[in-house]
């Protein structure tokens, strides 16, 4: 049995919830929760503001922990230190699995909806979305990175934004913030632009 903290209704607080997740799939990892980012994607599921939230469930989906069991076809070590982020499966053939455009797949399986999130003592995932974390880079800041991390880095990489470019970032909250520390680091020339002199 897998523990947790489960919203059982729209806008309910979260309570004790235990599940049997069954039977470990071939290239199923089932991770150990260490850490567990709060993001407002989770608020917005558990208030079913986007009308596509499944009661009851787990939130959660900025993972990091330790890899507690794998399927035979896992090459995942055990113990390893992981990460799983908004999505946990697809079906890993049609054109967007095979060219690494996941989140197009039709089967998609998000983190946490229709499925239990990291909100719990553990949590499982298909290996391709078990991604390993570097060493250096401590669990706690490595879990916000996971969804708001992914989210504001993918354009820097996509447009291959570097040095010398000129960036501004609007709204420095939980995402700008973290715009505003790539785009740094990546020798850009950074604007960050709030609606408030105190940030």
């Amino acid at each position: 049995m897998i523990k947790g903290f489960a919203c059982i209704n729209p806008r309910a607080k979260l309570g004790d919830f235990a599940y049997d997740a069954g039977t470990l799939g071939d290239n199923e990892v089932e991770v150990k929760v260490t850490h567990c980012g709060i993001c407002h994607s989770d608020v917005h599921l558990i208030d079913n503001d986007w009308g596509i939230s499944k009661y009851p469930f787990i939130p959660g989906h900025e993972i990091v922990g330790t890899v507690a069991a794998k399927g035979k076809d896992v090459k995942l070590a055990l113990g390893a230190r992981v990460g799983i982020g908004w999505q946990c499966n697809s079906c890993g053939t049609c054109e967007f699995c095979k060219t690494g455009m996941e989140n197009h797949c039709k089967q998609n399986q998000p983190t946490c909806v229709g499925h239990h999130g990291g909100y719990a003592d553990a949590v499982r995932a298909d290996q391709r979305f078990v991604i390993p974390i570097p060493d250096a880079l401590d669990s706690a800041e490595a879990a916000p990175l996971l969804c708001g991390g992914v989210t504001v880095f993918t354009p820097f990489q996509g447009h291959n934004v570097g040095v010398g470019a000129k960036v501004g970032v609007v709204g420095i909250g939980g995402l700008g913030h973290l715009g505003l520390q790539f785009a740094r680091a990546r020798g850009c020339k950074v604007t960050a632009i709030s609606g408030t002199a105190t940030k």
